[in-house]
């Protein structure tokens, strides 16, 4: 269990990976984020009131996209995102 104060103070630096199918597509990690985890959070108290549970999307990690890798998944891929200290986000690719 990672409480909030923790993952705002390392989040600028986590390491990760993206697999598909298992095999590694990238080692990455969340440093040079274009937006501090810390100043998103702000943002959306400012306008709404958060819970626990509320879930935050915050884009690609560098080196993350298919775009950047040249790589391209098809229905059916199984694509993992896995973060240090946070776990995997695991979503298989529907029919077009």
């Amino acid at each position: 269990v990672v409480t909030a104060d923790e993952l705002l103070d390392r989040a600028a630096d986590l390491r990760g990976a993206i697999r598909v199918n298992g095999e590694v597509w990238s080692e990455t990690s969340t440093a040079g984020a274009a937006h501090a985890l810390g100043a998103l959070v702000a943002r959306a108290s400012a306008g709404e009131r958060l819970a626990p549970g509320d879930v935050f999307a915050t884009g690609t990690v560098p080196r993350g996209s298919g775009l950047e890798l040249d790589r391209w998944i098809q229905p059916g891929d199984v694509v993992e995102l896995e973060l240090e200290r946070l776990g995997t986000l695991t979503n298989t690719i529907g029919a077009r």
